[in-house]
């Protein structure tokens, strides 16, 4: 085995933050959804040349973590704006924040999800009508190797705010080009409760296309307030019909805030 991101000398456990493979200077680097459901790097040996810059970008084997028993200053918001209000998962702060970037000569780079894939995947918006993919939380880990590969190959002095969860913060903020030129980048960590398996997102899926009689949507609408602020459900959105799961008793919802998925990621309905 080569020194590579897959080594096996790591201290810590993977977060499948795909750092890694925008870093990867001979794409030997590849992320696939492993057994049990969750992005993990694949390094094909023959192309490895042991670099490390991987390894570099990577909190496994960060021997110093950032540790700090400093009081920070901290603010609560709320977006004004009625409809980005409605449209976002809790106080849709984040969009005022991305507006403003854009506003600056920012790209954005954040969390959409891709109704034909049905994944979660991290992309740049350019644009404040780009924005409104961004809209709402996600409940699963994202595929970030689009997001990343745009920002670090650009080799111009664009500017980037980077909104992620604390691991992709964390390994972009490792990489050579971010160290280089901080100045050219935000970087925004959302807070994340923890990611279940996409074993479980794919099995919600099927018991929600029995219900809804599709297999495709136009739309999904993740922690939606159809029903109100804290009744939690998804809008399911087609051309033909519109469909928000259940306000109570959600299987998705009460497996994810129960903290009840197994590391299998598996939902038994």
């Amino acid at each position: 085995m080569k020194s590579n991101v897959c080594d096996g000398e790591e201290l810590r456990l993977c977060t499948g933050c795909g750092v890694c493979v925008s870093v990867c200077g001979t794409k030997a680097i590849t992320i696939k959804l492993d057994n049990e459901g969750y992005y993990k790097p694949v390094v094909d040996e023959d192309k490895c040349v042991e670099c490390n810059l991987c390894k570099k970008s990577c909190y496994k084997y960060d021997e110093n973590p950032v540790q700090s028993d400093k009081y920070e200053m901290c603010y609560a918001a709320v977006n004004k704006n009625e409809k980005q209000l409605k449209a976002s998962s809790s106080g849709a702060v984040s969009r005022v924040l991305m507006e403003e970037c854009i506003a600056r000569d920012y790209k954005v780079m954040g969390c959409a999800y891709d109704t034909k894939e049905n994944i979660a995947k991290s992309i740049v918006a350019s644009t404040i009508d780009e924005l409104d993919q961004f809209y709402g939380s996600k409940y699963f880990q994202s595929l970030t190797t689009e997001g990343f590969d745009e920002v670090l190959k650009d080799r111009t002095e664009k500017k980037y705010a980077i909104f992620g969860t604390p691991c992709q913060i964390y390994g972009f903020s490792q990489t050579s080009k971010y160290k280089r030129k901080p100045d050219n980048y935000l970087l925004v960590d959302i807070f994340c409760h923890g990611c279940p398996s996409m074993k479980l997102w794919k099995s919600y899926l099927k018991y929600m296309s029995k219900r809804t009689g599709c297999s495709e949507y136009d739309k999904v609408v993740f922690r939606s307030k159809t029903h109100a602020w804290h009744e939690y459900c998804f809008d399911f959105i087609s051309k033909s019909k519109q469909y928000s799961s259940k306000k109570s008793k959600d299987p998705f919802y009460d497996i994810f805030f129960w903290n009840g998925y197994n590391e299998r990621g598996l939902l038994r309905l």
